[in-house]
């Protein structure tokens, strides 16, 4: 049985069970590039049924379908390009302004934009399978909408 995963500022819980291990700084792999990564941004994973595991202990990214860093000061989301399974990503409250790395998501079908800085929405443009876009209090304007709105007319907004 497959796990889905939530990876998540705002389950701030100490996911390593208060263990200020750090991953082998040797380990080159992708997925212990992006345990390293979640923990530079005071992430942590926890599973969908609301347990937390280590980042560490990822096996695959494709086991994350869910990702959240909602509140965060997380800036640059170039690493969220190798998630091909995620379906779930809240960037709400965080300090993101450039989606480029979201346009590769193309399983993604809800998407949280809430009280962030983004202005461009071109690179969601492509990604049919968005159900539902959240973009309140955000500085995106009637033309971004409209961009969207005619790229994406299945996807709600709002």
């Amino acid at each position: 049985m497959r796990c889905t995963l939530l990876i998540s500022v705002a389950l701030l819980v100490a996911a390593c069970n208060g263990s200020n291990e750090s991953v082998p700084t040797g380990s080159t792999s992708g997925v212990a590039r992006f345990a390293r990564w979640v923990i530079a941004n005071n992430g942590s994973v926890g599973k969908a049924d609301g347990t937390f595991v280590d980042p560490r202990t990822l096996t695959s990214l494709s086991e994350i379908t869910m990702l959240g860093f909602g509140g965060s000061k997380v800036t640059d989301i170039g690493p969220l390009a190798q998630l091909t399974e995620l379906r779930y990503l809240s960037l709400a409250g965080s300090a993101v302004q450039d989606l480029s790395p979201v346009a590769k998501l193309n399983k993604l079908e809800y998407l949280e934009l809430q009280q962030t800085g983004v202005t461009d929405l071109t690179p969601l443009l492509g990604l049919t399978n968005l159900k539902r876009i959240g973009i309140r209090a955000t500085p995106l304007t009637d033309d971004e909408l409209a961009k969207l709105r005619q790229a994406l007319p299945k996807c709600e907004v709002y």
